[in-house]
């Protein structure tokens, strides 16, 4: 199913246990204590950058500022490892 919807994931390491996009929302929840999460824009500008919940428990959540022509996630453990999401187009 996830292939069909074009979900997809890349890493070398880093595992996420829940990605949502819903409404004018990206959220993750890697599996990376201390790591660091930062959603990406065009040109490969950082839109926001956030620590990783040391527990696991809450997600990073980014919003929507308005203008985004596309956005992702990478995530990147304490150990270097990193996780990619595919780009998700923003339609206004």
């Amino acid at each position: 199913d996830a292939m069909r919807r074009g979900w997809f994931v890349a890493s070398n390491g880093v595992r996420l246990g829940r990605l949502t996009v819903q409404g004018d929302t990206l959220s993750v929840l890697p599996r990376a204590p201390g790591g660091v999460v930062e959603f990406i824009g065009d040109d490969g500008a950082i839109l926001a950058r956030q620590g990783v919940d040391p527990w696991g428990r809450y997600p990073n959540v980014y919003r929507l500022r308005g203008g985004e022509a596309y956005v992702r996630a990478r995530i990147t453990a304490r150990n270097g490892t990193r996780a990619w999401t595919q780009a998700y187009r923003v339609a206004y």
